[in-house]
């Protein structure tokens, strides 16, 4: 089993999650076989029992029961080791923290587990970019796009790869094309396009 280091510590703060209590990512249950995926409300272990007893909570002080799936109720052991979306979680929290190199390790596990996952090559892609890996960011963002033509985020990493290798005419297509996608955050990518006009003068 691949190890998985820097997770991210502050996963008990979100309202529901995927992660187990000791931050493993869990999929399907096979006890139940009814659960899609093991889902956590996180008040189970922060509420303290004298909340508890106001506010209907399950668990007492030191039950191991605690950390059982929220739909199914079934353990956690009992959800099956989701290996891809560990690798991204563990990629994520790297990438967050400033390891490059990991997150590049985990972000290229978790493709192996799921090459068609349009997500996965977008991360690795923001790896390249902060590694200065341009050629790699870009074919990265590109099969990215391949997978979700209509999502900006992969357009943006393209056009930042062309950007860095002076492909200027690529990359203001790109960013025209994120101007497209993402009405919301025009001006963002207008003034990277006013940019690479100005450096085409």
């Amino acid at each position: 089993m691949a190890q998985h280091t820097h997770r991210r510590v502050n996963f008990l703060e979100d309202a529901f999650t995927n992660r187990d209590l000791f931050g493993v990512v869990r999929g399907a249950c096979t006890e139940c076989h009814c659960c899609g995926g093991y889902w956590k409300a996180t008040a189970d272990y922060t509420l303290s029992a004298a909340q508890g007893s106001t506010q209907g909570r399950k668990h007492s002080d030191n039950d191991v029961t605690i950390m059982n799936c929220t739909r199914c109720g079934c353990p956690p052991e009992a959800h099956l080791l989701h290996v891809a979306e560990n690798e991204r979680e563990a990629g994520n929290d790297a990438f967050r923290n400033g390891d490059h190199a990991g997150a590049l390790r985990h972000y290229s596990r978790a493709l192996q587990e799921q090459p068609s996952n349009a997500v996965l090559w977008s991360n690795r892609a923001a790896v390249y970019l902060a590694m200065f890996w341009n050629p790699q960011a870009l074919h990265d963002a590109e099969h990215a796009i391949s997978l979700r033509p209509d999502w900006v985020k992969p357009w943006a990493r393209k056009a930042a790869a062309h950007e860095r290798m002076a492909e200027l005419d690529a990359a203001a297509a790109a960013y025209s094309k994120c101007m497209e996608l993402d009405a919301a955050n025009a001006s963002v990518f207008r003034a990277a396009l006013a940019k690479i006009e100005r450096r085409a003068l």
